[in-house]
């Protein structure tokens, strides 16, 4: 099984646009990349990795995260009013830091 180098999208992109490309080919010669053979099943992971990419997100939109020690991570809107918020699985009162 083979996969697409760099250096294959390279040519790709200098092909379509008819620019240079950035890289220059001398530092791309020696690519080596290890293709995984394709699978149904998602990773163990690739829930956790979504609900992170989510959380960046909403972190770079100004959303507050709060841990409560019940478990549960509470999101806060950036335009919610309060300083404080409840946990609704244990109903503790949790700052807004």
């Amino acid at each position: 099984m083979s996969g697409a180098s760099f250096a294959d999208y390279s040519d790709a992109f200098s092909k379509t646009t008819k620019h240079a490309t950035v890289i220059p080919s001398s530092a791309l010669k020696d690519e080596t990349v290890q293709v995984r053979s394709a699978s149904q099943q998602p990773s163990p992971d690739f829930k956790n990795q979504h609900r992170n990419i989510g959380d960046i997100m909403q972190r770079t939109s100004g959303y507050h995260f709060v841990d409560c020690s019940c478990g549960l991570k509470l999101k806060i809107p950036p335009n919610y009013k309060t300083d404080k918020v409840q946990c609704p699985r244990c109903g503790q009162v949790l700052p807004i830091s």
